[in-house]
Formats: C-alpha cells, sequence, structure tokens
C-alpha cells in the first residue's frame, strides 16, 4: 500500500495484492487531511488489487460518503471482482466514481490534475514504485 497527499485537494493511492480492512484506517486518515471548503480528488491505483475484504469497501465508502458532493474519485483496476466492489461504492456515493483500466490515461489524469494544484515534486510515476509484474 502507498499513500500521498501532494496537495490539499488530493490524495492518491495504490493497493495491491489482498486488500486489508486495516487499510481503512490510514487512507481515511489520509483524506481527514484533504481541504475541507473546495473539491477533492482522490486517484486509486487498484490495478495490482485481486481482492479485498468488503469490510474495507464499506469502511471507505461510509468515510467518503459525507463529502461525496465535492469528491471525484478515479479508479485504476483490472480484477473483475474488485471492478464489482467498486461498482457497489459507485452506487452508495451517488455515482462519483470513474473507473479506468488504462494505466496510460490513468496517470495522465492524474498528472493533469497535479499539474492544475501547481504540484511540483510529486507525479504519477511514484505510483510505479509500488508495482510488480508476477513472473
Amino acid at each position: 500500500m502507498g499513500v500521498w497527499v501532494p496537495s490539499p485537494n488530493v490524495l492518491v493511492f495504490a493497493l495491491r495484492g489482498h486488500g486489508d480492512v486495516a487499510f481503512a484506517e490510514p487512507l481515511l486518515k489520509a483524506f481527514d487531511t484533504l481541504s475541507k471548503r473546495d473539491s477533492v480528488h482522490l486517484f486509486v491505483d487498484a490495478d495490482g488489487l485481486v481482492n479485498y475484504q468488503s469490510q474495507l469497501r464499506t469502511e471507505l465508502t461510509t468515510g467518503f460518503f459525507p463529502h461525496r458532493r465535492r469528491t471525484s474519485l478515479q479508479v485504476l483496476l483490472s480484477s473483475k471482482l474488485v471492478a464489482i466492489g467498486v461498482s457497489v461504492a459507485n452506487l452508495a456515493l451517488g455515482g462519483i466514481v470513474t473507473t479506468l483500466t488504462d494505466r496510460a490515461r490513468f496517470q495522465a489524469n492524474l498528472d493533469a490534475r497535479l499539474f492544475e494544484n501547481r504540484v511540483v515534486g510529486f507525479s504519477s510515476s511514484a505510483l510505479d514504485s509500488l508495482r510488480f509484474d508476477a513472473a
């Protein structure tokens, strides 16, 4: 798991392998550091996530729900199981989630948001540090 808050309006996190419910606490703590007034943008690299505990989805959904009107959420994924869970969360959050399966598009969206927020010293390439390919 990797978590970054490169600006007061942007939260980036990456999840790999099995999504344990214990991931919810640090992710929600990072979310709580974001701006309370302005729109916030979450980018989730879940491309390497193959399964998850349903409590992780419900805790994150519950945490994001009160802020859904000022939150956008983009999720990169490849697992069909994870895609189903993201769809369920999207329904509960009122349609704020955009799912992507194209890493280049996800990274371009993230980099554009970082540029818009004048972030220096962080880019989507930080996500590459957590990527791995099975041999």
